[in-house]
């Protein structure tokens, strides 16, 4: 018998399902990201209009779910109705988050809740043990190299959030200052605003980005953006 709940961290994540798969709500995702209520919902108002009805994500009405054969949502929807989100749905809203506990909570809401009907689905029993069918191994495996595109997808078009930002911002003004004899000096006075854009210019083709605040997390990670903000050099352009 299925289990009723899934461990996602430190959270029980309540299985749902609708249509055939399985679906989480915007409580669930704001729940194991442990993000402020409501940001998992104004992340979807906000990108409503890139998302597809019935394929990211379902508008569910209380008497559609009370009128199913299948009572899979295992909550009460209430009166005003539900929205729900499919595996793709929630990758897409969930892409902007961008901390260490985002991707490992995605990591572990894919693997562990959404696949895991369907590869129990591919499982057949041999001896006192259970292995893929021979016809779903090919499945499996494209299943997991789809998944792996989505995870690249998903890092490829991510960029920082706002506290990356003002890190980014902080470093700029202490090597600028720096550079110009501290940030009150006549000097840092005089020349900072061009010292600014020449940083942010050769920054963003360091980078390949159109603005600091569009870097890509991973330029983060280990703090390759801020070194190379330390040690910058003002150069002029011929």
């Amino acid at each position: 018998m299925e289990a009723n709940s899934i461990k996602i961290g430190e959270n029980d994540l309540q299985v749902k399902e609708w249509n055939g798969q399985r679906v989480v709500t915007f409580k669930d995702i704001d729940k194991v990201h442990q993000r402020p209520d409501g940001t998992a919902r104004k992340r979807f108002n906000d990108n409503k209009q890139h998302l597809l009805e019935n394929i990211d994500y379902f508008n569910l009405k209380k008497s559609e779910v009370l009128m199913s054969e299948k009572r899979t949502l295992g909550f009460e929807v209430p009166n005003r109705g539900v929205t729900v989100l499919t595996e793709s749905g929630y990758l897409l809203i969930v892409k902007s988050f961008t901390d260490d506990l985002a991707w490992d909570v995605q990591r572990k809401l894919v693997n562990t809740y959404f696949k895991f009907k369907e590869t129990m689905e591919n499982l057949q029993p041999v001896g006192n043990g259970m292995v893929l069918s021979t016809g779903k191994f090919e499945e499996a495996v494209e299943s997991i190299v789809s998944c792996a595109e989505t995870f690249k997808s998903i890092i490829n078009y991510s960029t920082i959030n706002y506290k990356q930002q003002q890190i980014l911002l902080k470093t700029a003004r202490m090597r600028v200052a720096d550079l110009l004899g501290g940030a009150k000096s006549p000097e840092y006075k005089e020349k900072s605003r061009t010292y600014f854009k020449n940083l942010w210019q050769n920054f963003c083709y360091k980078f390949g980005c159109g603005s600091y605040k569009d870097l890509n997390p991973q330029y983060m990670v280990g703090g390759i953006a801020e070194l190379w903000i330390l040690q910058w050099e003002y150069k002029e352009h011929k």
